[in-house]
C-alpha cells in the first residue's frame, strides 16, 4: 500500500511540473520539429537543384557536340592540263573520342576552332 501511495505522489509531481514547464516544452518541441522540417526542404531544394544543373549541363553539351563530329576538308588543286583551279570539298563523320585532345578543350571551352593550317601542314598541300 505504501509503494502505491508513493508511485501516485510521485506521478502527482510529475504531473505538476509537466504542467508548469508545459509552454515551454511545447515551444522547445515546436522548434525542434521546424528546424527538422527546415533541414529536410533546404536538402530537397538543394537535390533538385543539382539534378535540373545536371541535366540542363548534359542536355547543353549533348546539342553542342552530339555524339559525332562532321569535318570538312576543303582542298584546292591546279590542273595545268585543264589550265583551271579545282575545288575538292570532302566531308567526313568522325567519333569524338578520334578529335585530338587540344581541339576537344577548345570546343569544350567554348572556342571556334579553326584547324585549315593544322590539316594544310599535315597534307603537305602541293600544286597538282
Amino acid at each position: 500500500m505504501l509503494n502505491l501511495l508513493l508511485l501516485g505522489g510521485a506521478a502527482v509531481v510529475a504531473g505538476i511540473a509537466f504542467a508548469y514547464f508545459w509552454k515551454k516544452l511545447k515551444e522547445l518541441f515546436q522548434y525542434i520539429k521546424q528546424k527538422i522540417v527546415d533541414f529536410f526542404i533546404s536538402i530537397g531544394e538543394k537535390i533538385k537543384s543539382t539534378i535540373n544543373n545536371f541535366f540542363r549541363n548534359l542536355i547543353s553539351t549533348a546539342r553542342k557536340f552530339g555524339s559525332k563530329l562532321r569535318t570538312v576538308i576543303r582542298v584546292f588543286f591546279y590542273s595545268e592540263t585543264k589550265k583551271k583551279w579545282y575545288e575538292q570539298i570532302e566531308t567526313t563523320t568522325i567519333e569524338l573520342s578520334e578529335v585530338p585532345d587540344h581541339i576537344r578543350h577548345k570546343m569544350i571551352e567554348g572556342q571556334d576552332v579553326d584547324i585549315s593550317n593544322d590539316i594544310q601542314k599535315e597534307l603537305s598541300l602541293e600544286l597538282a
